[in-house]
């Protein structure tokens, strides 16, 4: 088996772990980056893993990253949309991109204003759109 199909198979069975551990408390997770765009080609032994995780309130996940608990009570007084977690997981860098599914909702009307010149974005509905956060399985 070549090294980009064994890193890339590395990084799906991390995905999917991480998934799993997510899954019950997000609206959905999205395989983003290298191995999202590139599986078994471009994947290396250096390669990171980026998920982006949906959720109708993010704080939920902060005591699962290891937040202090009295970081965790001010981080609750603010609106929060965005958190990016970085860790390391069997020796492979992860980036977990937590973001409200209100936030995650605007951005294929950004998509679809910013490129509203591209034609592949005007014929598809933008109901298709929005449902992307739906995805779990990688």
């Amino acid at each position: 088996m070549n090294e980009a199909i064994l890193e890339t198979n590395k990084r799906i069975e991390l995905a999917n772990e991480i998934c799993e551990y997510y899954k019950p408390l997000s609206k959905g997770i999205i395989l983003t980056g290298s191995v999202a765009y590139s599986p078994n080609h471009l994947v290396n032994p250096k390669s990171d893993l980026d998920l982006l995780v949906i959720s109708e309130d993010i704080r939920k996940f902060l005591p699962h990253l290891g937040i202090e608990k009295n970081k965790i009570e001010k981080i609750g007084l603010m609106h929060l949309d965005a958190y990016l977690y970085k860790t390391n997981k069997n020796n492979i860098d992860v980036s977990i991109h937590f973001l409200s599914k209100s936030i995650f909702d605007i951005i294929p009307i950004a998509l679809r204003v910013n490129l509203k010149k591209n034609k592949i974005f005007n014929q598809v509905p933008l109901e298709k759109l929005i449902k992307l956060y739906e995805a779990y399985e990688f």
